[in-house]
Parts: C-alpha cells; structure tokens; sequence
C-alpha cells in the first residue's frame, strides 16, 4: 500500500477529506499510522487552535503508540482506526457546527489513548483473579481507568508539551471530559448508557449548549467510534470480528486453564464466529447508531452498512463454516 503523504503536505485544518472506511488494518509501518492519527487532528475544525505545533502532536502520538500491546484487536491499529472515525464524526455537520472545539480535542485524544497498556484480557479477567489493578481501582472500569491514568501521565509527564495551549481551566476541562469519555468506553454499563441517550432524545433531543448535553454528546461519540469497525464494509468489519475473537478464545484458554468460569464469547469450541458477529450488531451496537443518526442523519450509512453486515453474517452462519 502506497505510503500516507506526511501531514506539512495536507491541507489546511478543516480540508482534510476523512474516509471512515481505510483500511487501517493494511498498514504496517508505525510512521503511517501515526500519519493517519495526525490527519485526524488536523481535519477537524477547531482543534487546530489546541495543538502546540504538529511537531509535538506527533511526538505525542508515537509515545501513544509505545504503550500498546501487539494483541489481535485492542493495540495501536484499533486506536488509529478509533482516531479516524472520530474525525470522521466530528466532521459530520451537526458535531462540526455545533461541537466546542475543546470538546472535540478531548475526543479525538480519548480515541487515541482510551485502550492504551491494554493487556489482551477484559476487566472480567482482572476481577476473577483479583489482580493488582482490579484492586486499584476497585473492581470498576478496571482497564478503562489504568488507560486513563496512563494517558494523563503521559500528558503531564512524557509530553506535556501536548496541553501547552489550553489555559489553566480549559486544562482541567480537558482532564475531566478525558476521565468522563474513556470511563464510558467500559461496556459493562452499556444498556444504562443506551436508556440514558434515548430517555434524553426522547425528551427534545440534545442540547450543546450545556455541559451535562454535552458530555452526553461525547460519551456517545467515543463509544460509537470505539465499536465502528462493525460497520465498515463487510471485508474489514469480518477482519475486525476475528481479531476480538482471537483475544476471546485466547482469554477462554487461561480461563480453561485456571478454571474460571468462562466468558459468554470465549470458548472456542463452542462460539459461531458469524452467529458472535450477528449478535453483537444487533444487540450492542445497531441501537447506538441508530440513537446517533437522531442527532446526525448522515451517520446513517453506518447503519446501512450495520444492516448489510448483519445479513451476511446470519447467512454464513447458516451456509458457510461457524468457525474461523
């Protein structure tokens, strides 16, 4: 694949064309990632006002990068893809008219980071073996927070070059959305998240005008980012669904191995990959495209792309080999 050209040769902030389907997986230069991760920021209108020169951006990023694992799905390849859908939402009219720019730095910064020193395991791992972090952090949003504490040291001790910008307030802002957007990516609470957006769209729709419709708003955006790749074209999104699998069953493995109890989607031998896949779009992520399409219709292509995936899915379940 043809390199990306380096960001001092783009366009001007707000010109950069954000295609939410590249094939992030393609890549396999770390340069070009960071490149990708770089155009996200700069696309967006707004945020440029944020960074302290693209030179630390980038600084910044890599030194993201370092603390990603080589796991299957959650490492630095599915924080670049997450960095590129937000660009690609927050462009979309209604978050780009009406969306402060703080807000959206924050949210193109917890794409980047929220997975960050991610082990490969889920919270429900640290719980049942009781480790160091389930500890620390109280059995809730075990590897959210360890992400969030990473990122913030990372802000304030390896590049805090990074924040250099924002004004004394702006930066505690900035930390509180940071904690309040990657917190919401632990999936635990998911259903309680999706009640809480409808009961609110329901009652007027969203309001950009106050900080509790706001953080509503961001919540909304980095989960829906988080969970994108289910709705790019079937060929990606089928490459997306096997790399979580692969980190399911490998968790299934040492819980065999422990005797833990089994997570719902870990046990190899005895998971539909396709039947995983459908279940998934239609019971986590269809509905949260679907409440998002109400604040901004042209994120109905997603949902479009969900619903062709979702057929295909259910008819290789049904004609082709369950496993992968």
């Amino acid at each position: 694949m043809t390199a990306i050209a380096r960001t001092n040769r783009e366009p001007p902030a707000g010109r950069i064309e954000f295609d939410r389907n590249i094939r992030i997986l393609g890549l396999r230069n770390k340069s070009d990632l960071v490149d990708i991760a770089v155009r996200s920021f700069l696309g967006v209108a707004g945020v440029r006002q944020y960074i302290n020169g693209e030179e630390h951006l980038r600084a910044f990023i890599w030194e993201v990068g370092r603390h990603y694992h080589n796991n299957p799905y959650h490492n630095f390849h599915h924080a670049v893809d997450t960095t590129n859908v937000m660009g690609w939402l927050l462009t979309r009219p209604a978050f780009k008219n009406n969306l402060p720019g703080l807000y959206a730095f924050v949210l193109l910064v917890a794409a980047l980071v929220h997975d960050v020193d991610h082990p490969g395991t889920d919270n429900h791992w640290e719980i049942k073996n009781n480790s160091a972090l389930a500890r620390k952090y109280h059995n809730r949003a075990v590897l959210e927070s360890q992400s969030r504490d990473l990122a913030l040291w990372i802000l304030d001790s390896e590049r805090p070059e990074m924040l250099a910008k924002l004004s004394r307030s702006d930066r505690e802002l900035f930390k509180h959305l940071l904690d309040v957007t990657i917190i919401a990516t632990d999936f635990s609470r998911h259903p309680e998240f999706l009640q809480e957006l409808e009961t609110r769209l329901e009652k007027g729709g969203m309001d950009f005008s106050h900080p509790e419709g706001l953080s509503l708003i961001a919540r909304t955006l980095i989960k829906s980012a988080d969970i994108s790749n289910t709705s790019k074209h079937y060929s990606q999104a089928k490459l997306w669904g096997r790399r979580v699998m692969r980190e399911y069953w490998a968790q299934g493995r040492l819980e065999k191995q422990r005797k833990l109890p089994l997570g719902p989607l870990n046990d190899q031998d005895n998971i539909n990959f396709h039947l995983a896949q459908a279940w998934f779009i239609e019971n986590q992520v269809m509905k949260l495209f679907e409440l998002l399409t109400r604040m901004e219709n042209e994120v109905q292509e997603a949902v479009d792309a969900l619903k062709i995936n979702l057929r295909l899915y259910r008819d290789s379940a049904a004609h082709g080999p369950w496993k992968i």
